[in-house]
């Protein structure tokens, strides 16, 4: 077996990740400014809403937007590789 310079690796690329990671990021943050809006618009009479509820609401919309876009991230990546592998299903029996 000759030996190969670089072992064979179902990871993608370290440029892919970074991309991934900095989305994920991204996608996080503006989720949780969408967050603190969306309860800045959720007044009462008084016209006000804490800063603690704005606070936990970013929060819940930071986590939510964040997991989200991670799963979306790890299938492009996971397509991104059988794609280049060139990897396809089994053919059934027909």
């Amino acid at each position: 077996m000759p030996d190969s310079p670089r072992p064979v690796t179902a990871l993608p690329s370290v440029r892919a990740r970074v991309i991934a990671f900095v989305s994920i990021i991204a996608g996080g943050g503006l989720s949780a400014t969408i967050g603190w809006v969306f309860a800045g618009l959720q007044t009462t009479d008084s016209g006000s809403v804490s800063t603690v509820t704005r606070g936990v609401t970013a929060l819940i919309f930071a986590v939510i937007g964040g997991v989200g876009i991670a799963c979306v991230a790890v299938l492009a990546l996971r397509a991104m590789n059988e794609w280049q592998r060139g990897v396809s299903k089994p053919r059934s029996g027909l």
